[in-house]
């Protein structure tokens, strides 16, 4: 199997905008484009597609469907039991974050982020017409850190929604076992839907 590390000037050959729309002295942390070779299963497997022609719209129903993939993977990792019919793939971040604003929120309820925040959530929430509850990361000296007195003290009764992208997106941290067992100690306790990416 082929390496699938690349070297710093491979990324900047590329015509991806990630490492081209800055100059050299800019390390581009701003877009979360994988910094890896396409491993070659993968490759392959476009290849196979582009050789036979074959644009259409894939099959995805049955054993082999997205669904299923998903229901084994919460079995096997969390020991979650969930319905496969339950599973409903969106295209990308933003759709599935407008989706769940507009299907868990009213206008005016409350939805509460942990900025600094990739800017589409702000964006989701303020064209939806939900009022943005803010809650800081922490610069604790080593990352950014879960405000814990913070985020109890900003839920108020109209809050519906916790967005949780983790890792998280601009800082890159994984948020630790004691901070989402806060997160989801508070959505318990607030009835808070809980949207994570």
């Amino acid at each position: 199997m082929a390496s699938i590390e690349l070297s710093v000037q491979d990324m900047r050959a590329r015509r991806g905008t990630k490492w081209t729309k800055y100059p050299s002295d800019v390390l581009p942390a701003w877009v979360a484009d994988m910094d890896l070779a396409v491993p070659d299963e993968v490759q392959a497997a476009v290849e196979r597609i582009i050789t036979l022609r074959d644009y259409g719209y894939a099959a995805r129903e049955g054993e082999a469907g997205l669904a299923e993939a998903f229901q084994y993977y919460a079995k096997t990792s969390f020991s979650w039991d969930i319905d496969p019919a339950g599973v409903l793939p969106v295209g990308d971040l933003i759709q599935g974050m407008y989706s769940s604003v507009y299907a868990f929120s009213e206008p005016g309820d409350g939805v509460v982020v942990q900025t600094p925040i990739y800017p589409p959530f702000l964006d989701t929430i303020a064209t939806t017409k939900r009022r943005l509850i803010e809650n800081r990361l922490v610069d604790d000296g080593t990352k950014y850190a879960v405000d814990v007195d913070g985020l109890r003290n900003v839920i108020d009764d109209t809050t519906r929604l916790l967005m949780v992208p983790n890792p998280h997106n601009p800082t890159g941290r994984v948020f630790t076992r004691d901070e989402l067992q806060v997160m989801l100690d508070l959505a318990i306790e607030h009835d808070l839907i809980v949207v994570s990416d």
